[in-house]
């Protein structure tokens, strides 16, 4: 099943609990839909060391509809799952998001409700945010990190790190590892290995 979030949902380590979303084994699950127009999402670790982990989620974050309150994604490990983030064109823009310090990859196969896939798809998935009228879009990753490499996302053992369509993207401080699409897509940029951004 999903979670659908109503206004707020707030996902954060506390000292006793760090959150860890994933499902039974050989099993999948949805992942985190929002759905309503001023839903927001907070899913935040304490730091590197201490992330909040989702797992095995066919899209671990799924913002679709017409969402205008926004995302927030800082240490988190998105592991194993089909797609990590996945923000699609019906979005209000501007759209806030945080994305940074997160990981996303393959650290083994995908379980087998995947199959025939054996690894992630796309860390994040971004389609059709730009409304032609603007240069406004979404930015992922922190441009603003001074000596403070914890905030920098990594992407790692995926088909495609970043797969953008038809929107506007501004990345800082993004690593790209062992990216190994042979994908080609029409008016699609793909980012491959090895890039830091």
């Amino acid at each position: 099943s999903d979670v659908c979030s109503s206004d707020l949902l707030d996902i954060s380590n506390t000292i006793t609990h760090q959150p860890w979303l994933h499902a039974c084994p050989n099993a999948s699950w949805k992942g985190i839909t929002i759905t309503q127009n001023t839903d927001y999402l907070n899913i935040s670790g304490n730091s590197i060391t201490d992330r909040v982990k989702i797992e095995d989620a066919v899209k671990g974050v799924d913002a679709t509809g017409q969402c205008s309150g926004g995302l927030t994604c800082k240490w988190v490990n998105f592991d194993r799952n089909l797609t990590g983030i996945r923000i699609d064109g019906f979005v209000s823009l501007p759209y806030t998001a945080t994305i940074e310090g997160c990981n996303f990859g393959c650290s083994s196969n995908l379980n087998s409700a995947f199959s025939p896939s054996v690894r992630g798809e796309n860390g994040i998935n971004v389609m059709g945010l730009a409304d032609g009228t603007t240069t406004e879009g979404l930015t992922i990753g922190n441009g603003n990190l001074v000596d403070n490499l914890d905030l920098t996302n990594t992407f790692s053992n995926l088909d495609l790190g970043i797969r953008n369509i038809s929107s506007n993207l501004t990345l800082f401080n993004n690593k790209f590892e062992n990216i190994t699409s042979t994908r080609s897509e029409e008016h699609t940029s793909e980012l491959q290995s090895p890039y830091v951004i």
